[in-house]
């Protein structure tokens, strides 16, 4: 084994006990575990790197320094070709999941909320700019609300050869382009201004619920946006619509910095944070009732499956051409596709369980 870590400390991941997954993409998996050391619960990106000089590159990328509403990097090591990046857990999860939850309620964000949470965003990279950095990451989905009621966008790396590298890596250019600025889709520049593009996406996201041209493929929509950037409409606040306008400007030099965009009418008439202790309080209701409706389904589909089905040698279901049991396996399949939607990935670790369980009374 071979280790490389930030502080010259020798660190493995069997420091850890892995929980479950929280994220996965073709390139690394985002790991809730438990730190038997301290005893606290963490994330744990893993990313797969190439070869050991790679490693030593990333491990040196990125930094501990604290900045305001940024998450802090606990340890980052390299273990057997694997860079390991241990980091806050936020329980709640991500800006992206909060949306989702609302989304399925038929519910969106009320601008009160959007409006303090773009403030603290700003505030976060306003900090990272100042000293000559870039985040190049910045999404819903890398933006966290914690239960003290902070904003809190992922960690980042301060070498943009390395994250260059990373994004090589996931085929970036088809697989995240709706977050991608026209300049990154014509020559590949990254610099602060991509980062006030994407602060317009997210803050378009949080409003509406759906990211710009989300229904557009992947190979069409980075030619869609070099040729029509996305404008918000709708009926919503001029000082709404500017705000969003004025970060997705095709011409990056007409794009404001953090600081200015701080200034705006939309930013300026944000309420205070504590703001956030009723979205989390909100946020927390919604998801109370579909963890309910879930259990619910759950527990008939559960009680039915392991009645109804029966396994084969193999510990297969063994199909049955009774009428009866054909409709009761509808109805299961249709409560495994609701609470996919609820928890992408919940309904085949359910389905999976019940296979166990089968087996256990069918050995």
């Amino acid at each position: 084994m071979n280790f490389i870590s930030l502080d010259h400390q020798i660190h493995s991941i069997e420091d850890y006990d892995i929980l479950c997954a929280l994220d996965r993409t073709d390139y690394s998996t985002v790991y809730k575990a438990l730190d038997k050391k301290t005893g606290l619960i963490v994330a744990i990106k893993v990313i797969n790197l190439v070869n050991q000089a790679e490693l030593a590159q990333a491990v040196q990328t990125y930094r501990t320094k604290p900045f305001r509403n940024i998450c802090l990097v606990d340890k980052c090591f390299g273990q057997d070709g694997k860079l390991f990046i241990v980091m806050e857990y936020f329980a709640g999860g991500s800006l992206k999941d909060l949306i989702h939850l609302f989304k399925i309620n038929k519910q969106t964000l009320e601008i009160q909320y959007v409006q303090v949470i773009i403030r603290e965003l700003l505030l976060g990279v306003q900090e990272i700019h100042q000293e000559g950095l870039v985040h190049r990451h910045i999404k819903s989905a890398n933006l966290f609300l914690s239960q003290e009621a902070k904003v809190k966008l992922s960690y980042f790396s301060t070498n943009k050869e390395f994250a260059d590298t990373i994004n090589k890596s996931q085929s970036h250019i088809l697989s995240l382009p709706y977050w991608m600025a026209p300049e990154t889709i014509q020559s590949s520049l990254t610099d602060q201004k991509t980062d006030i593009w994407a602060i317009g996406i997210t803050a378009f996201e949080l409003i509406t619920s759906k990211i710009p041209y989300e229904d557009v493929p992947p190979q069409k929509v980075i030619f869609k946006i070099v040729q029509q950037p996305p404008r918000l409409s709708g009926d919503y606040p001029n000082e709404m619509i500017d705000f969003v306008h004025q970060c997705l400007q095709r011409d990056p030099r007409l794009r404001p910095t953090a600081t200015q965009l701080l200034t705006h009418p939309f930013i300026k008439n944000a309420k205070k944070t504590q703001l956030l202790f009723e979205l989390l309080e909100r946020a927390g209701m919604l998801s109370g009732e579909q963890q309910q409706a879930s259990c619910e389904t759950l527990n008939y589909t559960h009680n039915r499956v392991v009645t109804s089905l029966k396994l084969d040698a193999t510990g297969t279901p063994i199909r049955d051409e009774d009428e009866s049991l054909k409709e009761e396996t509808l109805k299961i399949k249709r409560t495994f596709r609701k609470i996919e939607k609820y928890k992408p990935g919940l309904g085949k670790i359910i389905y999976h369980e019940i296979i166990q369980v089968l087996k256990a009374k069918n050995p």
